[in-house]
């Protein structure tokens, strides 16, 4: 048995198959290649945009980074940024593992 199916004893080949063979991509949200390259284009314009607004702003002699002392206002967004994208994956996981065992179980 797999680890799946040991943990979810109503989960077998069968179902899995079932369920895969069942999924319509036409109507999962955000199917479109357009949403894709859209998000992508968008996040590549904001990462490149503040990192030259940042680069203008920055004189080396006061560099916080350069100095020891943690980076500042950038290491400050950097950690919000990241802890936005572990909560925000952490809630996608747990949507999508409570849609496969609704789906497994109906």
């Amino acid at each position: 048995r797999s680890r799946t199916t040991m943990a979810f004893p109503e989960l077998d080949m069968e179902s899995l198959g079932r369920i895969a063979s069942e999924f319509d991509f036409e109507k999962a949200p955000l199917n479109r290649i357009e949403y894709v390259l859209a998000t992508a284009t968008a996040y590549l314009v904001i990462v490149v945009s503040w990192k030259v607004f940042l680069d203008r702003k920055k004189q080396p002699s006061q560099s916080a980074a350069d100095q020891g002392q943690g980076g500042g206002i950038l290491s400050l967004i950097q950690s919000i940024h990241n802890l936005i994208l572990c909560v925000w994956s952490l809630i996608m996981f747990l949507g999508c593992g409570k849609c496969f065992i609704d789906r497994v179980l109906e």
